[in-house]
């Protein structure tokens, strides 16, 4: 699959339905009971959720206090080190390996530069030649970011196409410049190549 139009859309539908929500209701600034709450429908919605247990509000309530308590801006020169360190602090208190939901996690806050670390993305790169280790998060970025490059025109090219079919989208609401603004986003383009691994690494 490598059907960019389709994947651009299937992303814009995604953000105007569920990714938008999360990163509003995960806002710092929110009471901590919403927070909660938005965290577990994250979880849930990225099926990162089976790792953390029971999966009511006050189970991730550690989750969430590791996630707060990542205050440095994040970097290209961070990035891996607090991806892994958030993942051993869930680690810690969930006993589990949680670099997946360490990276979805953080980029809900934070976006650029993280990379989300899922299983399809995993087989989809590996398939392309890509060699990394096993929960290997930047050997696993850099070939994620080797293999974005090699699509970003086309990906680049498809997302500027989607004003053409805002109407037939969930972001017909939206205001042009608003949506051009969107789409002109390089995480915005980074999230359409992770439909393209994910896609592309079904079973």
């Amino acid at each position: 699959m490598e059907n960019f139009r389709f994947l651009a859309l299937h992303y814009l539908n995604d953000w105007c339905a569920y990714d938008s929500g999360f990163v509003k209701g995960l806002r710092p600034e929110g009471d901590r009971r919403t927070r909660l709450r938005k965290l577990r429908e994250v979880a849930i919605y990225y099926k990162v959720a089976r790792n953390f247990k029971m999966i009511v509000e006050d189970r991730l309530d550690g989750a969430l206090t590791a996630i707060d308590a990542v205050r440095h801006p994040i970097t290209r020169e961070n990035v891996d080190s607090t991806v892994r360190d958030l993942a051993e602090n869930f680690r810690s208190v969930y006993g589990n390996n949680l670099i997946s939901a360490s990276s979805k996690f953080l980029w809900i806050l934070h976006k650029a530069p993280l990379v989300i670390y899922d299983a399809r993305a995993i087989c989809t790169l590996k398939s392309r030649g890509e060699k990394f280790g096993e929960c290997d998060y930047k050997g696993y970025r850099k070939a994620w970011l080797a293999q974005f490059e090699i699509h970003e025109k086309f990906i680049l090219q498809s997302c500027e196409q989607l004003i053409q079919v805002k109407d037939s989208s969930l972001a017909h609401a939206m205001a042009d410049e608003e949506l051009v603004s969107l789409v002109g986003n390089r995480w915005f383009h980074e999230r359409v190549f992770d439909k393209f691994l994910w896609w592309n690494g079904r079973g």
